[in-house]
């Protein structure tokens, strides 16, 4: 055989071996936790699920890997060795390559919400155009707190507790709509606030569990509770025990709005303080935002249902003392104030941080839905202040990666 033939034999044997035999190993160590891929070139594929922000692709059968990293949450080191070995050749190759990266905080609590009244979303967004104005442009809200009032309607219209009342199947729909469509981002986490009369034997606990086990097939529904402050009478320590058991046979935490009585053990509590609203006695607003500092609080929300001037005149930065009503409302230093108190909390009772900030009082405007409204939460100034606040884009989990 002469030189020529050889080594087209040779490169022959090269290709079988790249195609069977050559194996990538990549290691990405970061935050102190080694990943390890492998696989065969065969066809051009390898995993690419390499965790929060890193993305692996092999672009053909050569020795070339490409590596792209981003937004992971430390320093990332790659290493790529490609051994490829024939019957009378042996090469190996590696290459290491360290990337400073941004750091995400505490990564593992903190989302960022909107506390929400059921009535003024159902009547003026479908679900589908409430779920992606809400999640799907920024700042990425990761949850939702809901108030549900379908119970107390169909009491007061006379309305069983059942699919027959227009009100509890137009809820339920409703809200098992948002929450499927939640089920494809794993980030987002619902809590649903249901409020009704414990005093009936028609509309109480019994009323309660059927409509949670409404929402227990949806993995995005974190949450069920009983929304203590509205529609709710007669609410005890008993009540909520019962209505704890109703939610956690559904494998749902039971997370509670605004307790009307003391919480049993195991029961959780999303606390609330009206700040920035003031109230006309005056008391320390920005005191109350680290109030809830127990094991039985995970989160706060914040805020109240009304409408505001916005934006409000209320200037930075916010001191210890009243704030006069007539100032009260939403703008740049109430967020970063809000931002800025809640991720010192501790780590319990900041899971969860839901904005109630009402609605314009001025007028509407075209929301991020695209559509004209004058609520808040759809407010694109609003929502900009929240994305671009440092204490946000480093310490709040998003409803999909960026």
């Amino acid at each position: 055989m002469n030189i020529s033939s050889w080594l087209r034999s040779q490169r022959k044997n090269l290709r079988e071996w790249l195609v069977l035999g050559v194996v990538i190993v990549l290691i990405v160590a970061s935050a102190g936790t080694a990943i390890v891929y492998s696989g065969l070139l065969g066809g051009g594929q390898v995993s690419t699920s390499c965790g929060s922000g890193c993305l692996t692709e092999v672009t053909s059968t050569t020795t070339t890997t490409t590596t792209r990293t981003t937004s992971f949450p430390s320093t990332a080191s790659t290493t790529s060795t490609v051994t490829v070995t024939s019957p009378t050749l042996t090469t190996t190759t590696t290459t290491t390559t360290t990337t400073s990266l941004p750091s995400p905080g505490n990564v593992s609590a903190d989302r960022l919400g909107f506390w929400l009244q059921e009535a003024d979303v159902m009547e003026h967004y479908s679900a589908s155009g409430f779920f992606n104005a809400m999640f799907l442009t920024p700042p990425y809200p990761s949850s939702l707190e809901v108030m549900i009032f379908a119970i107390s309607q169909a009491e007061t219209n006379g309305q069983p507790c059942s699919s027959a009342s227009s009100y509890i199947s137009s809820s339920e729909t409703y809200w098992g709509q948002v929450a499927q469509l939640a089920d494809s981002y794993p980030n987002i986490r619902l809590v649903y606030e249901v409020a009704f009369d414990p005093s009936s034997p028609t509309y109480g606990v019994s009323c309660f569990g059927a409509v949670a086990s409404s929402f227990a097939a949806y993995a995005s529904v974190y949450g069920i509770g009983v929304e203590g402050e509205y529609s709710t009478k007669g609410v005890t320590t008993a009540v909520y025990q019962s209505a704890m058991a109703e939610v956690q046979s559904l494998g749902k935490k039971f997370i509670n709005y605004y307790p009307a009585a003391t919480l049993p053990s195991g029961a959780l509590v999303i606390g609330h303080t009206n700040f920035p609203g003031g109230d006309a006695g005056g008391y320390d607003q920005v005191a109350t935002l680290s109030y809830y500092t127990t094991s039985q609080y995970v989160g706060l929300d914040s805020g109240y249902y009304a409408s505001f001037q916005f934006p409000s005149g209320v200037s930075c930065p916010i001191g210890a003392s009243a704030m006069n009503a007539g100032t009260a409302g939403w703008n740049q230093c109430v967020v970063e104030t809000e931002l800025a108190t809640a991720v010192g909390l501790p780590t319990q009772a900041r899971q969860f941080l839901e904005l109630d900030p009402g609605f314009d009082a001025s007028g509407s405007f075209i929301g991020v839905s695209g559509q004209s409204t004058n609520q808040l939460w759809d407010n694109p100034t609003l929502r900009s202040w929240v994305w671009t606040d440092p204490d946000y884009v480093t310490n709040f989990i998003l409803s999909t990666p960026s």
